[in-house]
C-alpha cells in the first residue's frame, strides 16, 4: 500500500492564520509613539502600561524596552532602536521571514513542508533561548 501525502485543510487553515497575525504585527508598530523625555509609549494616543517587572523589582527584564525598539526601527531610527533593545531588530526580522515562510505550506503540497515547519519552530525555540536565558 503506497501512502499519499495530503496537507489537511486545518493544516492550511492554521498557516492562514498565522500569516494574518504576523502581518498584523508587522504593521502594528506604526501605531506606536513615544517621546524620548518621558519615556512613555503610546499605541493611536492611549498610554501602554509600564513594564511590571521593571516596576516592582527595578530591575529590566530582557523584554524592557523592546516596543520602544521596534517603534524606533519603524520611524527610521536605527540607533535609538539597538540603545532600547537589540532585540528589535531581530524581532521584525523573525516576523518578516515567518510572514514570507507562510506561503510555503499554503501553496506547495510536498511531503517536506510539514518538515520545514517543524525544523524552523526548533529553530526559533532555539534562538529565544538563547536570547533570553544566556
Amino acid at each position: 500500500m503506497k501512502f499519499k501525502f495530503n496537507i489537511s485543510h486545518e493544516y492550511k487553515f492554521v498557516n492562514y492564520l498565522l500569516l494574518i497575525v504576523f502581518i498584523l504585527f508587522l504593521f502594528l508598530p506604526f501605531g506606536f509613539s513615544f517621546s524620548k523625555q518621558s519615556d512613555k509609549v503610546r499605541f493611536f494616543n492611549v498610554q501602554l502600561p509600564e513594564c511590571a517587572i521593571h516596576r516592582t523589582t527595578g530591575f529590566k527584564c530582557p523584554t524592557c524596552g523592546l516596543t520602544r525598539s521596534i517603534s524606533a526601527l519603524y520611524h527610521e531610527n536605527l540607533h535609538s532602536s539597538l540603545y532600547y533593545n537589540k532585540a528589535g531588530i531581530l524581532l521584525v526580522i523573525y516576523f518578516l521571514l515567518q510572514t514570507l515562510l507562510r506561503f510555503i505550506p499554503i501553496f506547495f503540497k510536498k511531503k517536506w513542508v510539514p518538515w520545514f515547519d517543524i525544523s524552523q519552530l526548533i529553530l526559533s525555540f532555539v534562538f529565544l533561548k538563547i536570547y533570553f536565558f544566556v
